[in-house]
């Protein structure tokens, strides 16, 4: 796992959702447990099948488009989303410690994730992870029953993850070469290129592995926070 960045160089941590901090009980992504909850394995599953192929940014879009429509058909309410949040979504290990260390060392936090808002800003509340930057590619909207009657989706795939990265360090005064991008997907890729260390979490894919400066294997985070702790010890 050696790099050269150092403490001062890493000014910004950006973090994926579903696989990297957000674990489940069956290791589900958010899509999925909702896809379980209202019994749409089989329909979701076909979607996924019809968009799975030469993957990218717009069909990844797509895709999200169909899966809102699927789940307002289905009468998705804003109770699904409470109950997964709170009943099946768990911090990775050794999250909340290397959350703390960053804030403790003055190191911005983001996450940029193509995954479901609602579920997640629940799930950071319940278990007090205190986040700088958010950006989330679905935004469901809900009536005042709780009926799922709209939504605002947005591009945080691929070069779209690039782009929000870029938005935050417009804002912060630091260049890419300031950022740790941590992610686990084949639509982590081009962050994990473009930031000064990017490092390929929790996953055997290779062509992500690739994408990244350090792979780092199992699911706990204290193997990333040694490294960390490593950099800033440095003269």
């Amino acid at each position: 796992m050696a790099t050269n960045k150092t403490k001062k160089e890493i000014k910004l941590a950006v973090f994926d959702i579903d696989g990297t901090i957000v674990r489940s009980k069956n290791g589900s992504s958010i899509f999925r447990l909702l896809d379980s909850r209202k019994g749409l394995g089989k329909e979701a599953q076909e979607l996924r099948e019809k968009y799975k192929d030469n993957l990218d940014e717009a069909r990844l879009l797509e895709w999200s488009i169909k899966s809102f429509e699927l789940y307002q058909k289905h009468g998705v309410t804003q109770d699904d989303i409470l109950e997964l949040a709170i009943s099946h979504l768990k911090p990775a290990l050794g999250l909340k410690k290397m959350i703390n260390y960053l804030h403790k060392n003055g190191i911005k936090i983001a996450v940029v994730s193509g995954s479901i808002k609602n579920a997640f800003d629940i799930f950071a509340e319940a278990n007090n992870i205190k986040i700088d930057y958010e950006f989330i590619s679905n935004h469901y909207i809900f009536d005042k029953n709780g009926r799922l009657v709209d939504k605002e989706i947005h591009n945080y795939n691929f070069s779209g993850k690039v782009k929000a990265i870029s938005e935050i360090c417009k804002n912060e005064g630091i260049s890419l070469d300031n950022v740790l991008f941590i992610g686990d997907g084949v639509n982590d890729k081009d962050a994990l290129r473009e930031v000064g260390l990017g490092i390929a979490f929790n996953t055997d894919d290779v062509e992500v592995i690739e994408s990244a400066n350090v792979h780092v294997k199992g699911k706990s985070f204290s193997s990333i926070l040694k490294l960390l702790e490593e950099m800033i010890e440095q003269d």
